[in-house]
């Protein structure tokens, strides 16, 4: 999952990076177990969960193009001009038991990250 941030923006980079963990976490965890639990829960399942392939290729391609490349535990964030551009890599579910619903999933989960 990828965020960009302006410039005035008065969330840091490295908790909407958080954020996008908890909601990648919490969609995988969906994706997988088919019900969401605390968000210990739901952080203690996701560890059971590989990056996506195409997630962890996203992670190296913006390594390579954005200035002030960051890693954090679980994402990255760097600089493309005047934004700040956060990604949180997706999980590798397997074969998932649920799939509707799972972009709700992430955005109520990262949303309640940041409102915390």
């Amino acid at each position: 999952m990828i965020s960009v941030l302006a410039q005035e923006c008065t969330i840091s980079p490295e908790r909407e990076v958080e954020a996008l963990r908890f909601g990648v976490n919490a969609a995988g965890t969906m994706a997988e177990r088919g019900r969401l639990g605390s968000e210990l829960y739901i952080n203690q399942e996701a560890k059971r969960l590989e990056t996506s392939i195409l997630g962890a290729a996203e992670l190296k391609r913006l390594g390579r193009t954005i200035k002030e490349y960051t890693p954090l535990k679980g994402g990255a964030y760097g600089k493309l001009g005047e934004l700040t551009v956060c990604i949180a890599p997706s999980l590798d579910a397997g074969v998932p038991v649920r799939i509707v619903g799972l972009g709700d999933t992430f955005t109520a989960a990262a949303f309640y990250k940041l409102v915390l």
